[in-house]
């Protein structure tokens, strides 16, 4: 085989690994989904000037240490998340032709 051709009897990635992937991508794309309609209500309230009794708070999601603030574990293992695709990526790049990266389809 020569370097560069393609080969289609085998897959860089098994299915249970695909699988893993795709099921923490439905994760992360059902809570960006909660998070908008979330956010989409709460519009929708202060349009009809209706004031919430809201027993969810927010304001400290990002601080340090929170959920969602440095050093929280929401926040460091999306950190860590994106670095693995990051690093993915990046190793995939290295490895083919500007030609061959040409034929991927990303998203966004």
């Amino acid at each position: 085989m020569r370097e560069g051709e393609p080969t289609r009897d085998r897959k860089n990635i098994d299915e249970y690994e695909r699988e893993k992937l795709e099921r923490t991508l439905k994760d992360i794309e059902l809570t960006l989904a909660l998070g908008k309609n979330y956010l989409a209500m709460v519009e929708s309230a202060d349009r009809q000037g209706i004031q919430l009794e809201r027993k969810t708070r927010f304001d400290r999601l990002r601080m340090p240490n929170e959920l969602m603030g440095p050093g929280g574990k929401l926040y460091e293992g999306i950190m860590e998340l994106q670095g693995m695709f990051m690093g993915g990526q990046t190793e995939i790049a290295h490895q083919m032709t500007q030609e061959q990266a040409r034929d991927i389809k990303f998203t966004e």
